[in-house]
């Protein structure tokens, strides 16, 4: 579904390599979280594969096309990106999910862009928000918009860049639970770049952990560990269990133990 092979981004001027040699492949229907501290070139990836950015060298198949050679409007149809920044709009919250028809219309919107629109609307619990002006709108609900906005492209890679950051932690558990559920429902990838590594342990299903500009490891619950995540963050933690829910604690003040560590795929 989606194949990152060698790619390798440099923002011009300065010549420091952000993602350097990046592989790995995610299947449909997965919720992969990206993770590492800041800096390290989690959200230039996703616009790496959004061709927002264009990599220096490498590839990118999504959904069995080459993301780098085909156009932004094909790109559209199985990509879709919501950015981290995404800001609200005084448009009514029917016509900015709307705006994620455009690549499917040729003049105007037709009957079943609008019947594309309402079913999403009505499957996030938007539906009694649809004349209402997205500024008006708690965060929650107005991430919610901006993630109906994207599913109704109708996809097969959903992108978010921190789509927790400014919530409330009710709202986040219910995105990260909706994001989930679309994943698994639709058949859609879904790829997430996260801080909070409790929110990635308990919702999603793959991990990518990145450090210094390159994949650090990869794979399933697996590569959640202690280990892996002090390496990456140089942070020492216990994982345990609260009442069958995995749960990450962090000891900053503990010494941290260096070991090497072979990349696990």
């Amino acid at each position: 579904m989606l194949e990152i092979r060698d790619v390798s981004f440099s923002y011009k001027g300065n010549g420091y390599k952000v993602l350097d040699d990046i592989s790995f492949s995610l299947e449909s229907g997965c919720f992969a979280a990206i993770l590492g501290n800041n800096g390290v070139g989690k959200s230039t990836l996703l616009k790496c594969i959004d061709k927002i950015v264009r990599p220096d060298s490498g590839s990118i198949i999504a959904d069995g096309k080459d993301v780098l050679s085909i156009s932004g409007k094909e790109l559209a149809k199985s990509i879709a990106y919501v950015a981290q920044d995404a800001r609200k709009t005084d448009a009514a919250v029917f016509d900015a999910v709307l705006l994620g028809r455009k690549p499917y219309i040729k003049w105007d919107a037709s009957e079943d862009d609008y019947a594309k629109v309402n079913d999403i609307l009505d499957k996030l619990d938007l539906t009694e928000y649809a004349l209402r002006s997205v500024s008006t709108l708690s965060g929650g609900e107005a991430q919610k918009v901006t993630i109906a906005r994207a599913l109704v492209q109708e996809p097969k890679i959903l992108l978010l860049d921190e789509p927790t950051s400014s919530l409330d932690p009710r709202n986040q558990h219910d995105i990260m639970k909706l994001v989930r559920t679309i994943a698994k429902e639709q058949g859609i990838l879904v790829v997430c770049v996260l801080h909070d590594l409790n929110l990635a342990i308990r919702y999603c299903d793959r991990y990518i952990f990145m450090k210094d500009g390159k994949v650090y490891a990869s794979g399933g619950r697996e590569v959640m560990t202690p280990e892996i995540i002090e390496e990456v963050y140089n942070m020492h933690t216990h994982i345990t269990e609260c009442m069958g829910v995995p749960v990450i604690v962090p000891f900053p003040e503990e010494a941290v133990e260096h070991h090497i560590h072979e990349e696990v795929r």
